[in-house]
C-alpha cells in the first residue's frame, strides 16, 4: 500500500465544539442558520448530511450567543451521552450551529480529502475514546489522540467517490421517494380535502389532469353541511377489519440476533422510513405463538402512545414490497391497521395520516405522563368517504404505484447500504483496492 501511512487524528482535523441554546431562542422553523441538535440526526432528510434542524436561529442570534458557525464539508457528531454510542456521523452541508452536546470535525485539506473525512470518522468507535462511565463523553485530547491509516489525498479522493456515488445513489431514491409520496398526498388533498373536481364541476369546468370517465364519478355540487352532494364523514369503526396491537415476550426483548424483527413505537416515521440500528428481534417460537401483531404486506401501521408529556405525537406509515423486513411482528405500542376492502390500505394510509386525523389522535389521546391513543379512539377517527365506491377504486389505483414505489426505493438504498457498509471498513484499512471494490458496486447495479 505504497503512500500509506500512520497518523494522529488530530493532526488531520480540527475539533469545533457545540453551543448552548437558550429555550428562548428554540422554536423558530425557519431562518438563516439551522441550530442542530442531537434529535436532528433522525431528521428526514439528515441521514447521511446535516442541514436541516428543528430549530433556527440568526446570524445576529448566534453572534450574540458567540457560538461558532460550522462550515459545510465538516463532520458533525454526538460528544455526550447514549447518543454518542450510537457512533453516527453526519457531513455538514450549510453553515449552521450545532448544540453543547454536539461537536464537529473540519478537515484540514492540505492532508484529508472533506468527502473521504466523512467515511474515515465513520469507521472509528468513539467509544473506546469517551470518558465516563455513567454519562459517556468525548474530549478533544481523547480524540485527537486516535491512531488512523491514511492513504494519500490521490487514493483517498478515489475511495470517497467509490463510497460517494453510493450515498448519492441512497439520496436520489430518497429524494424520488419523497416526491412519489407528495404527489400522493397532493391527489388525496386534492379529491378529499379541497374537493377540486367537484368545484371545477360546479363552476362548469372539466376537471383538470383526470380522465374524463373519472371526473364523471364526482358530484357538481355541495350539500349543506360542506361536503361534495352524497359525501359524508364516517368513523374508522365503520371500516376497519383488523385493529391490533403486538406483544414482546415476558421480561422485554433480549439480544436475539437470529430471531425476526419486532417493530415498535421508534421505528414508525413515514412512508419509506426506518432506522435499521435500532432493530430488535424476539425468539422465533414465541413469534410462532402470536396470535396478532404479524405484519403482512399493506399494512398500515399507527405509533399509539409516547410523545412528550402532555403531547401525543402520532405517526403512520405504511408497509409492502417487503420494507422493511419480509417477517416481522409490532409489540404493544404499535396499531396494526387493516381497512375494508371498500376503502382500500392506500386510501386508508393517506387518510389516517392526513393532518385532519392527526389533529384527531391529538385530540383523542388519553393519559397525561405518557398520552396514547386506545382503540376507542381509534375507533372514533372520521374521515370523508365518497358516496361512489367506484372513486375510491380509481383513486387507490392511482396512489397504488406511487406508495409502493417509496417502499421499492427504500429496498433499494437498503441493499446499497449495506453494500456501503461492507465495503467502507476494507477500504479505509487497505484491505480492498478501489478497483476491486468498483467490480462489486457494477455487479450489485
Amino acid at each position: 500500500m505504497s503512500g500509506w501511512k500512520d497518523e494522529k487524528l488530530g493532526n488531520l482535523v480540527r475539533f469545533r465544539a457545540g453551543t448552548g441554546f437558550p429555550k428562548h431562542l428554540q422554536g423558530a422553523m425557519a431562518g438563516e442558520l439551522p441550530f442542530a441538535k442531537v434529535s436532528d440526526m433522525n431528521r428526514s432528510g439528515n441521514e447521511i448530511t446535516l442541514g436541516d434542524a428543528e430549530n433556527y436561529i440568526s446570524y445576529e442570534q448566534a453572534k450574540s450567543l458567540k457560538a461558532y458557525i460550522h462550515r459545510p464539508g465538516a463532520i458533525a457528531f454526538a460528544k455526550i451521552g447514549v447518543a454518542l454510542t450510537s457512533n453516527r456521523r453526519r457531513r455538514i452541508v450549510r453553515p449552521l450551529v450545532l448544540d453543547n452536546n454536539m461537536m464537529s470535525a473540519e478537515p484540514l485539506e492540505e492532508k484529508l480529502d472533506p468527502k473521504f473525512s466523512y467515511f474515515l470518522l465513520s469507521t472509528i468507535d468513539f467509544n473506546e475514546v469517551s470518558a465516563g462511565s455513567a454519562l459517556p463523553y468525548l474530549t478533544i485530547s481523547g480524540l485527537s489522540d486516535i491512531d488512523v491509516f491514511l492513504p494519500p489525498l490521490a487514493e483517498q479522493r478515489e475511495i470517497a467517490a467509490i463510497l460517494g456515488a453510493l450515498d448519492d445513489k441512497i439520496e436520489v431514491n430518497r429524494k424520488t421517494a419523497a416526491t412519489l409520496e407528495a404527489m400522493a398526498r397532493a391527489l388525496y388533498r386534492s379529491w378529499f380535502v379541497d374537493f377540486d373536481p367537484v368545484w371545477a364541476k360546479l363552476e362548469g369546468r372539466a376537471p383538470t389532469h383526470m380522465d374524463p370517465a373519472i371526473a364523471a364519478l364526482f358530484p357538481d355540487s355541495f350539500g349543506d353541511d360542506g361536503l361534495p352532494e352524497g359525501w359524508e364523514w364516517l368513523d374508522l369503526a365503520e371500516f376497519y377489519d383488523v385493529l391490533e396491537t403486538g406483544k414482546r415476550p415476558k421480561g422485554g426483548i433480549q439480544d436475539t440476533p437470529e430471531g425476526v424483527p419486532s417493530i415498535g413505537a421508534e421505528s414508525i416515521k413515514n412512508i419509506g422510513v426506518f432506522d435499521y440500528a435500532k432493530t430488535k428481534r424476539i425468539p422465533r417460537d414465541f413469534f410462532e405463538t402470536m396470535r396478532k401483531g404479524r405484519l403482512s404486506d399493506g399494512d398500515i401501521l399507527v405509533y399509539k402512545d409516547g410523545g412528550k408529556p402532555g403531547e401525543l405525537r402520532p405517526a403512520v406509515t405504511y408497509v409492502s414490497e417487503g420494507f422493511p423486513f419480509e417477517e416481522a411482528c409490532i409489540n404493544e405500542h404499535v396499531f396494526r391497521v387493516r381497512l375494508s376492502s371498500e376503502l382500500g390500505q392506500h386510501f386508508g394510509f393517506l387518510a389516517l395520516s392526513s393532518k385532519s386525523c392527526m389533529d384527531q389522535m391529538r385530540e383523542l389521546a388519553t393519559g397525561v405522563a405518557q398520552p396514547g391513543l386506545n382503540q376507542s379512539a381509534m375507533n372514533a377517527l372520521s374521515f370523508v368517504r365518497p358516496d361512489r365506491p367506484e372513486i375510491l377504486i380509481s383513486f387507490n389505483a392511482l396512489v397504488k404505484p406511487l406508495l409502493d414505489g417509496c417502499n421499492v426505493k427504500a429496498n433499494e438504498s437498503r441493499t446499497l447500504a449495506t453494500l456501503r457498509d461492507s465495503l467502507l471498513p476494507r477500504l479505509m484499512s487497505g484491505e480492498l483496492r478501489v478497483g476491486e471494490a468498483r467490480e462489486q458496486i457494477e455487479e450489485v447495479a
